[in-house]
């Protein structure tokens, strides 16, 4: 009797290292998962940076043509 206890005490042991490894799988998990939402996060400031970028261009370029109409109208 004594020993059918102790291999159900070892079994109780190795389940419990089991549940273990799967809460650190989910840990991991957890882990990486976060690590994908920093990274879009990252996605999303960049393309709003590409955004301004653009921004930026649209207005530069708009300053030329309006220095294209004054050089035209001055030389009216």
């Amino acid at each position: 009797m004594e020993v059918s206890l102790e291999a159900v005490a070892l079994q109780f042991a190795q389940m419990e290292v089991l549940l273990e490894a799967v809460v650190l799988q989910f840990a991991q998990m957890e882990v990486l998962l976060e690590a994908v939402v920093l990274q879009f996060a990252q996605m999303e400031v960049l393309l709003e940076a590409v955004a301004l970028q653009f921004a930026q261009m649209e207005v530069l370029l708009e300053a030329v043509a309006l220095q294209y109409v004054q050089m035209e109208v001055s030389s009216v």
